[in-house]
């Protein structure tokens, strides 16, 4: 009987137990669930911050000779082949040379023979690299007129 009793009057006190335990639980998860966001939060911010570093370096980094010509190969490559067709070869003539003479048929079948290219494809970065490294003051001139300074 006096067990009895005594289960009677503990029955409260464990009822009361388990629902701090829960809170406490509760609460413990709604606080490790905020720490991993303002950790997520610091990190995409770090994140950008470096990304931003990064941009102001490439930014800040003047291209060489040969980076300004895979600059300027990019942009005329319209289809994204890796070569400069006919097409795309004249429209870098006209665009660095306004009042040039058009580009003939016979003009890039030489150029193409002579840079060791194949006509119907057109020229590689290689082949374009090659051309303008006989005068990279020339590479500075297309650049800037091209692209920007």
């Amino acid at each position: 009987r006096a067990l009895k009793w005594m289960l009677t009057q503990l029955d409260p006190l464990f009822d009361d137990i388990d629902k701090r335990v829960q809170k406490y639980k509760i609460a413990d998860a709604k606080r490790a669930e905020s720490e991993r966001k303002e950790k997520r939060e610091r990190l995409e911010k770090q994140r950008k911050e470096v990304g931003t570093e990064e941009e102001k370096k490439e930014e800040e980094t003047p291209l060489d000779a040969r980076g300004k010509v895979a600059k300027i190969f990019s942009e005329f490559d319209r289809d994204k082949d890796g070569f400069l067709n006919f097409d795309e070869f004249q429209a870098l003539m006209s665009a660095t040379d306004p009042d040039g003479e058009d580009l003939t048929d016979e003009n890039f079948r030489d150029a193409c023979d002579t840079l060791g290219a194949d006509h119907k494809n057109g020229l590689s970065l290689i082949s374009l690299w090659t051309l303008y490294s006989e005068d990279e003051g020339e590479i500075d001139a297309h650049y800037e007129i091209l692209i920007g300074p």
